[in-house]
């Protein structure tokens, strides 16, 4: 996008390169009766990693559907 910002690309240019970070996804695929089908997922970005899992941190929960509903989120 040509968007500048400072500082220095880790090895991978990705968000894993931060250190401390840990991020993990799970995508779930099924196939239902009658030729219907379930395709959706989830990513989870702790950003102490695991060390302090006990301790809060504030954080967001966002949930679309392709209306641009957010329903689930309360």
């Amino acid at each position: 996008m040509g968007i500048p910002f400072a500082g220095n690309t880790g090895p991978l240019n990705a968000i894993t390169d931060i250190e401390g970070l840990t991020v993990s996804h799970e995508t779930i695929i099924k196939d239902l009766d009658g030729g219907k089908a379930v395709r959706t997922g989830v990513t989870a970005i702790l950003p102490r990693g695991m060390r302090t899992n006990d301790l809060p941190v504030f954080g967001v929960s966002i949930a679309l559907n392709g209306n641009g509903e957010m329903t689930g989120t309360a």
